[in-house]
Protein backbone atom coordinates (compact mmCIF):
# COMPACT_ATOMS: atom_id res chain seq x y z
CA UNK A 1 0.00 0.00 0.00
CA UNK A 2 1.23 3.46 -0.66
CA UNK A 3 2.66 5.29 1.80
CA UNK A 4 -0.35 8.43 0.87
CA UNK A 5 -3.10 5.73 1.00
CA UNK A 6 -1.20 4.33 4.49
CA UNK A 7 -1.18 7.85 5.84
CA UNK A 8 -4.93 9.12 5.19
CA UNK A 9 -6.15 5.74 7.14
CA UNK A 10 -4.69 6.45 9.71
CA UNK A 11 -5.78 9.95 9.98
CA UNK A 12 -8.95 8.08 9.89
CA UNK A 13 -8.03 5.55 12.64
CA UNK A 14 -7.31 8.59 14.88
CA UNK A 15 -10.40 10.25 13.75
CA UNK A 16 -12.35 7.53 14.88
CA UNK A 17 -10.30 6.58 18.03
CA UNK A 18 -11.46 10.35 18.74
CA UNK A 19 -15.08 10.23 18.03
CA UNK A 20 -15.56 6.86 20.12
CA UNK A 21 -13.85 8.56 22.99
CA UNK A 22 -16.30 11.95 22.43
CA UNK A 23 -19.42 9.45 21.89
CA UNK A 24 -18.95 7.62 25.05
CA UNK A 25 -18.10 11.12 27.00
CA UNK A 26 -20.74 12.19 25.80
CA UNK A 27 -23.00 8.94 26.38
CA UNK A 28 -21.81 9.22 29.88
CA UNK A 29 -23.58 12.84 30.75
CA UNK A 30 -26.69 11.76 29.42
CA UNK A 31 -26.65 8.69 31.45
CA UNK A 32 -25.78 11.06 34.86
CA UNK A 33 -28.24 12.82 33.46
CA UNK A 34 -30.70 10.38 32.72
CA UNK A 35 -30.32 8.74 36.56
CA UNK A 36 -30.85 12.46 37.79
CA UNK A 37 -34.04 13.11 36.87
CA UNK A 38 -34.75 9.32 37.99
CA UNK A 39 -33.82 9.80 41.22
CA UNK A 40 -36.19 12.88 41.50
CA UNK A 41 -38.40 10.42 40.35
CA UNK A 42 -39.41 11.21 36.74
CA UNK A 43 -37.92 10.13 33.40
CA UNK A 44 -36.13 12.45 31.01
CA UNK A 45 -36.82 10.55 27.35
CA UNK A 46 -34.84 13.19 25.35
CA UNK A 47 -31.93 11.77 27.77
CA UNK A 48 -32.37 8.81 27.51
CA UNK A 49 -32.70 8.83 23.70
CA UNK A 50 -29.31 10.71 23.26
CA UNK A 51 -27.76 8.27 25.35
CA UNK A 52 -29.10 5.34 23.16
CA UNK A 53 -28.06 7.44 20.27
CA UNK A 54 -24.27 8.01 21.31
CA UNK A 55 -23.53 4.71 22.31
CA UNK A 56 -24.91 3.57 18.84
CA UNK A 57 -22.55 6.14 17.79
CA UNK A 58 -19.44 4.58 19.74
CA UNK A 59 -20.03 1.09 18.76
CA UNK A 60 -19.99 2.08 15.29
CA UNK A 61 -17.08 4.00 15.68
CA UNK A 62 -15.13 0.93 17.49
CA UNK A 63 -16.84 -1.40 14.90
CA UNK A 64 -15.67 0.58 11.80
CA UNK A 65 -11.82 0.83 13.44
CA UNK A 66 -12.03 -3.02 13.87
CA UNK A 67 -13.07 -3.23 9.61
CA UNK A 68 -9.99 -0.91 8.88
CA UNK A 69 -8.01 -3.62 11.27
CA UNK A 70 -8.91 -6.55 9.34
CA UNK A 71 -8.55 -4.89 5.93
CA UNK A 72 -5.20 -3.11 6.66
CA UNK A 73 -3.59 -5.00 9.40
CA UNK A 74 -0.30 -2.56 9.01
CA UNK A 75 -2.87 -0.08 10.45
CA UNK A 76 -3.54 -1.72 14.05
CA UNK A 77 -1.32 0.14 16.57
CA UNK A 78 1.62 -1.71 17.75
CA UNK A 79 1.20 -4.05 21.11
CA UNK A 80 3.24 -2.44 24.22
Amino acid sequence: MSKDITEKLQALVKFLEKETTEAERRRASYENANRGWQRCGAFDEASFNLMKECLGSRNAYIQTRQELYKLFPELKPKEE
